[in-house]
């Protein structure tokens, strides 16, 4: 009897329980494009969330000194553009959520391979730019 009874136990342990069923999360997916580019005045690291076509976008940059410090942004300046499918470069309206933190809300028409460019004024005369490509499906 003992032994049936240590046996039902172990099983029902390893089982969850009935109000649990179908409720388990799912893994944690994240789609997007985070990238991290260096120019001669800064580092920058960006991400756009969900990068899909069609929708709203979310676009975050961060700009850091070359040794890893939060480097203040006086003026942003982004664009995109898709050459490839005529679309000539979008101007992106970037708020500054903190002095080296900006966001703004990005619309790509169509999907295929963007041309990002970033621009960051950190003082009176120093700016600089970093451009890449993102794939926006």
């Amino acid at each position: 009897m003992t032994a049936v009874v240590l046996a039902l136990t172990a099983v029902l342990v390893q089982t969850p329980p009935g109000r649990s069923v179908g409720t388990a999360a799912d893994g944690v997916s994240r789609e997007g494009v985070a990238q991290s580019l260096t120019t001669d005045l800064f580092t920058l690291q960006f991400d756009i969330y969900p990068a899909v076509a069609g929708t709203t976008n979310s676009l975050h940059a961060y700009v850091y000194t070359p040794q890893a410090k939060e480097l203040p942004v006086a003026e942003w300046t982004v664009t995109a553009a898709l050459p490839e499918a005529g679309i000539e470069p979008i101007t992106v309206d970037v708020f500054a959520l903190e002095p080296h933190h900006g966001s703004a809300e990005i619309h790509f028409p169509v999907a295929g391979d963007w041309t990002l460019r970033v621009s960051a004024r950190t003082s009176e005369i120093d700016r600089s730019t970093a451009t890449t490509t993102v794939t926006i499906r």
